[in-house]
């Protein structure tokens, strides 16, 4: 509204209205009807907008009106009529033009789940965006969740920036000093992942770590056949089981960036023994042994921890390096011997030993310190009169000793044990 200025018998002074005058013979000014119904309507219909029935006698009715549409912030609320990512609303009186800093509710009907736009009154799309003025991810705008818009026509060509929205995600930017709130991206990436049964935040193992008591591998994997490791395996117990030729390849530590310190536990339960395999260029180390590429025998009943060391290699202990080891070698036969760390025990079959006579046998093994003892044996068939010899024993030091007989005939052979060390 406005004074009618372009009625020209109106007679404004200065553009606004004069009473008569009749001392200077001046007219006053008119008010036409126009204009004065017009005035009145503007008034009655703030009046009626605010929800008051307009009444003649009540002169405080449009300051009524007024404060009390802008204690309910009615003309800025309206319901959302669009889809999920595309809000729509309708507000009256309709927006024409946007202005920067206006601030526009609307109740959405849908969540979103990804970037979204916003359209008061059939204006043009523009984006919404969070408080880092990014773009939105999804989860920032709930079903019948209220949301606040402000508008910014300095973010891209024009957006939307999310202020508040009940029940929502809210969007913060990275932080860059001590007291600003971190997102989770930039959380994550200064603490790593966490483990569920770890809190990084209080620094305790939770309920779901207090739950396990003892030694626990992180799973059990079971196998016939031949086993390719994978990163999976690490930290876990694997079996090869049953009357086939098992054998497993340690996982590639250069194509699977295996961590230094990663351990995998094996165990022959089969029939056959297992060959553990190392992949590319990586080896298996025994304490005894060097560090080479060939595969490791995994006998029968034995189990073995491999740990990765660093360059590739893979570190044997357990009780499957005593087949390896030099104080637990073994040459196993009719004749032979066994390593018990310090311990040594040989064994054999002479040829026979006739009456009266002696044989000189040459242990397969010289004993490092000292022979203890040999034991002879006969080795003559059940009712051979054979049995009837004595096989004396002449210790000869510690690589051999010789055997005699005595009795009614010769001994037609002697088996023997020796024990030393």
């Amino acid at each position: 509204m406005d004074y009618p200025k372009s009625v020209p018998s109106v007679g404004l002074v200065n553009g606004k209205f004069v009473d008569e005058n009749p001392v200077n013979g001046t007219p006053g000014s008119l008010i036409p009807a126009v204009w004065g119904n017009s005035i009145t309507d503007e008034v009655v219909n703030v009046i009626k907008a605010s929800g008051l029935v307009p009444d003649e006698a009540d002169p405080g009715q449009l300051l009524l009106s007024i404060q009390k549409m802008n204690q309910s912030d009615s003309v800025k609320y309206a319901l959302d009529t669009g889809q999920a990512g595309a809000y729509v609303a309708n507000y009256a009186p309709a927006f024409k033009a946007l202005l920067d800093g206006v601030v526009l509710r609307f109740k959405a009907q849908n969540g979103n789940t990804g970037a979204s736009t916003f359209s008061p009154n059939g204006l043009t799309a523009a984006p919404i965006v969070g408080a880092a003025h990014s773009v939105l991810q999804g989860g920032e705008i709930v079903a019948n969740g209220d949301v606040w818009v402000q508008w910014n026509s300095s973010i891209g060509t024009g957006s939307w920036v999310l202020i508040d929205s009940t029940g929502g995600a809210f969007q913060v930017a990275n932080a860059s000093k001590s007291q600003h709130a971190v997102g989770l991206g930039q959380l994550a990436a200064a603490i790593g992942t966490t483990a569920p049964q770890f809190d990084s935040s209080l620094k305790l193992v939770t309920t779901a770590f207090l739950a396990r008591s003892g030694k626990q591998l992180s799973g059990v994997v079971p196998f016939t056949g031949a086993l390719t490791g994978g990163a999976s395996h690490v930290g876990g117990f694997l079996y090869g089981w049953s009357a086939t030729a098992n054998s497993y390849s340690l996982p590639n530590t250069v194509s699977l960036a295996i961590p230094v310190g990663a351990v995998i536990t094996l165990a022959n339960f089969g029939t056959n023994a297992m060959a553990i395999v190392p992949q590319g260029t990586d080896k298996t180390q025994t304490p005894s042994l060097p560090a080479n590429s060939s595969s490791f025998t995994l006998v029968v009943g034995a189990s073995a921890e491999f740990t990765h060391v660093g360059s590739g290699t893979w570190f044997i202990t357990g009780n499957a390096v005593n087949s390896s080891s030099a104080d637990f070698a073994a040459s196993i036969g009719l004749s032979g011997y066994q390593k018990l760390g310090s311990w040594i025990i040989q064994w054999g079959t002479s040829a026979g030993v006739p009456l009266g006579g002696s044989l000189t046998v040459t242990y397969p093994l010289t004993f490092p310190n000292a022979l203890l003892m040999t034991l002879p044996g006969n080795a003559a068939s059940a009712g051979s009169t054979a049995n009837t010899c004595t096989v004396g024993v002449k210790y000869g030091g510690s690589s051999q000793c010789t055997f005699y007989a005595n009795g009614t005939v010769g001994s037609p052979g002697v088996p023997w044990i020796a024990i030393g060390y």
